[in-house]
């Protein structure tokens, strides 16, 4: 698996991903044809399509960054509680 797929994306949204650059690589692909033959509107259609594909990428991109954030949260007070706890256990034995 790609790893910048797996290090911008939620394991969940890999393979949508995947598929919204494939698409917004033919998409673009296609719109240089367009260029070519002189057909602006089909150039318009398809340059609308990608962008659209590449927020939808961006939104995802988005939404690992917040798990990831969420994630390192939890993880720094699962620490803390650790944290806590052996304080208090040596808080606990010193006092006997």
């Amino acid at each position: 698996m790609n790893k910048i797929l797996v290090e911008q994306f939620k394991p969940s949204d890999i393979v949508a991903a995947e598929k919204e650059i494939v698409c917004i690589k033919d998409l673009l692909l296609e719109a240089n044809m367009d260029v070519d033959a002189g057909f602006y509107e089909g150039l318009i259609l398809r340059l609308e399509n990608a962008t659209r594909s590449a927020k939808q990428l961006m939104k995802m991109q988005e939404e690992k960054k917040q798990s990831d954030e969420i994630l390192q949260l939890v993880q720094e007070i699962e620490e803390q509680g650790r944290v806590n706890e052996m304080y208090r256990r040596f808080k606990g034995k010193e006092a006997i």
